[in-house]
């Protein structure tokens, strides 16, 4: 029984909640690194095993603490934190799947009212296409080949 209320006890959730931090600046610094850097896998199974199991760790542990406002504020800003990612990683889906499974499961399971969600949804949302078609266009347009 002191098991269970030591996980229901709301400093421990607090606890956690900080720790899933380390998750947000994980994809912090992935989408730094795909700014400056290429991915190379030099063991890709290997890579999608560890990405997805990091990636599901850090998801039933941000759900278990999804009612903390720590959490809620990381909920919310990790769809930013993952673009330059996207932007720049789009053909590398081994390692934009699990993450973005991740963020969209977050984003939508999170803390936040529903019309605060729906109002920075749509912006991310637009973020997203409009990014992602004008990265595309400058790439093509002042990158193409003879």
């Amino acid at each position: 029984m002191a098991f269970i209320n030591f996980f229901k006890n709301v400093w421990f959730k607090r606890l956690v909640s900080i720790l899933c931090w380390s998750y947000g600046a994980l994809i912090i610094w992935i989408s730094y690194l795909s700014v400056f850097y290429r991915v190379d896998y030099v063991n890709k199974v290997g890579f999608i095993v560890l990405n997805s199991v990091v990636s599901l760790v850090a998801l039933l542990l941000m759900i278990y603490t999804r009612k903390q406002v720590i959490t809620g504020i990381l909920s919310m800003f990790m769809p930013l934190f993952a673009f330059p990612m996207v932007l720049m990683n789009y053909r590398q889906l081994p390692l934009i799947i699990p993450i973005m499974l991740v963020v969209l499961t977050m984003f939508f399971v999170g803390r936040a009212k529903e019309t605060l969600k729906t109002i920075v949804g749509t912006l991310y949302l637009l973020l997203y296409i409009v990014g992602i078609l004008g990265y595309l266009l400058v790439i093509n347009l002042f990158l193409a080949k003879d």
